[in-house]
């Protein structure tokens, strides 16, 4: 779930069972990104860079809680 008016934009998406994602129609630019998963701590990038017609790809290792 998103934070309501924290970064005056919101996407969010859920993984598969291999933990892959994906969120489209997002314009170029950088964003923070929070990833997060019940059982484990919130892990935040505060600038991650999208390109339109780009794939970018986040590697991520959750810590339990």
């Amino acid at each position: 779930a998103c934070p309501d008016g924290i970064y005056g934009f919101c996407q969010s998406g859920i993984s598969d069972e291999s933990g892959r994602y994906e969120i489209t129609q997002v314009a170029s630019g950088k964003y923070p990104v929070v990833i997060s998963a019940e059982g484990y701590q919130n892990t935040t990038i505060a600038e991650q860079e999208i390109k339109v017609g780009t794939v970018s790809t986040l590697s991520v290792e959750l810590s339990p809680m």
